[in-house]
């Protein structure tokens, strides 16, 4: 059997303002952020970041002769409970309609959630919050051609998502019907997750590559010190005094 070809995957980028005030502590970079209380600027730029990477990422897969399909990639700011899952069933549809291709594999949606996250490890988007399991069915709902799993990578850049991504690992359904193939979640060991005004974005996403979504000049702000003494930091290390996660 072929390897899968990894370019029959389809992502969707979503990002939510924290519902609260958050807490704020001090670091060595700055003031940082709890995301439930994430300003809507910064998840806004983690999800744009990954709406511009993931489709480079896929196309890295391919030969020089081959063209990647054209995948409608979602950006979702501020949605709504249905927004999300219509969204991640309409990825699952794209990639389902190539299943007839030999390298098929599967096909996969990439899932990306900027924002706060519950204790019960839910999502929070705009009216209400959404359940790891009930992501898992919009994905799987499409699915016809069970020859192969579905493939799902998941980033959650938010407070508790530790519990999403372990409800996802546990998930029944992972022996027949899907396979989670990567998975990140930003929680520290406290369960929150942190944005720094320094960076403009949540520390997950700027630790895996996204640049300053912020322009800051010494001396202005709350930050004053020059970023570069921060940037070579962990992600950890811009959090704490120490770089690794306490």
């Amino acid at each position: 059997m072929p390897h899968p070809d990894y370019h029959y995957t389809c992502s969707v980028a979503a990002a939510c303002a924290g519902a609260g005030n958050g807490t704020v502590r001090g670091g060595p970079a700055g003031p940082r952020r709890s995301r439930n209380g994430a300003l809507l600027a910064h998840v806004e730029a983690d999800a744009r970041y990954w709406h511009a990477r993931l489709p480079r990422e896929r196309a890295g897969f391919l030969d020089e002769k081959s063209d990647p399909p054209d995948f409608r990639d979602a950006l979702l700011i501020e949605p709504t409970r249905q927004e999300v899952l219509d969204t991640l069933f309409q990825a699952s549809v794209a990639v389902e309609a190539f299943s007839a291709e030999p390298d098929w594999g599967g096909g996969g949606v990439d899932f990306v959630f900027a924002g706060h996250g519950l204790p019960d490890g839910r999502l929070v988007v705009q009216d209400g919050a959404l359940s790891a399991s009930e992501l898992i069915d919009a994905v799987l709902e499409p699915r016809h051609d069970r020859r192969a799993k579905r493939r799902l990578a998941l980033v959650l850049d938010c407070c508790h998502s530790g519990r999403t991504l372990a409800e996802v690992v546990v998930d029944k359904r992972q022996k027949t019907d899907f396979l989670l193939i990567d998975g990140f979640a930003a929680c520290m060991h406290d369960e929150l997750s942190w944005e720094l005004d320094l960076l403009g974005h949540g520390v997950l996403t700027s630790s895996m590559g996204a640049k300053p979504a912020v322009d800051w000049k010494e001396g202005e702000g709350s930050w004053r010190g020059p970023p570069a003494k921060a940037t070579r930091r962990t992600s950890a290390g811009r959090c704490t005094d120490t770089p690794r996660t306490p």
